[in-house]
């Protein structure tokens, strides 16, 4: 039941919108230069956002997401570690996290935007997430290469705050990897630092429900990057402000190790 209502959600959302799409359709044409407007096919959706395929000419050249009134956000706890933007903030948050992290190929490039929508460049790579369910196996590796790119992002002065392995898009060799969907933000109450070491566990603890139950004592190598990735600032966060939002991880024998680690 609760699937059909999702379903039936989705439909009067994309009802709802119909006529917002096809004026963006011909913002975008105009904006670059196309002939005619270009094709939105429907690719899923992020609460009040919907996201779109944009093609001309039967190529796929971005990925739009449209902010979509008619659908509604589920309100989130405040003690959480990371707040949902309003529609508008989340459309010029997500466009200056693209413009900073796509010349270093770490998120796709911003091509257009409006007040309520945003278009980036497709990038011919797979969400981390349906290689992890397809290799259960690779749980750990797919984990620590996405915690080194992050890592590459916080060089930037990005931080994602819902990082995942389905935020997470790469190629097969894991050579390329890039960050989606910045429509999040650290909470007022977490310091840069702890929105930093947030990422680092918001990854684990979206992945591990996933890993099998016999991989998850393999944390060393994981440990190890930790350790390296770990700033003096990041000790002086406040790990327990991070908790409401790491239910899955933090009851592990290995967190206490990295508690440990974090205290110096």
């Amino acid at each position: 039941m609760r699937a059909v209502k999702r379903a039936v959600r989705r439909l009067w959302g994309e009802y709802a919108i119909a006529p917002r799409k096809r004026a963006v359709a011909e913002d975008i044409r105009r904006a670059l230069g196309l002939a005619r407007a270009p094709v939105l096919t429907p690719s899923g959706s992020r609460g009040h956002d919907g996201i779109y395929l944009v093609s001309d000419a039967g190529k796929t050249f971005g990925v739009l997401r449209l902010l979509n009134p008619a659908l509604q956000r589920k309100a989130k706890s405040s003690a959480m570690p990371f707040v949902s933007l309003p529609p508008e903030e989340r459309i010029a948050h997500e466009r200056a996290a693209y413009a900073r992290g796509h010349a270093a190929g770490l998120t796709p490039e911003p091509l257009w935007s409006a007040q309520d929508a945003l278009l980036c460049a497709y990038l011919p790579v797979k969400p981390l997430h349906a290689r992890l369910l397809a290799r259960p196996e690779e749980a750990w590796d797919l984990v620590l290469a996405a915690s080194r790119a992050l890592r590459g992002l916080h060089a930037l002065g990005i931080v994602h705050a819902d990082a995942s392995l389905a935020n997470t898009l790469a190629d097969d060799a894991l050579s390329r990897l890039a960050f989606v969907d910045f429509e999040y933000a650290p909470a007022a109450h977490i310091t840069p630092a702890g929105a930093r070491l947030y990422d680092y566990l918001r990854m684990l603890e979206s992945t591990w429900k996933f890993i099998p139950a016999d991989r998850r004592g393999d944390c060393a190598a994981w440990l190890d990057f930790m350790k390296d990735a770990v700033t003096p600032d990041m000790t002086r966060a406040d790990l327990d402000a991070l908790l409401p939002a790491l239910e899955r991880i933090s009851a592990q024998p290995f967190f206490a190790r990295l508690r440990a680690m974090l205290a110096g």
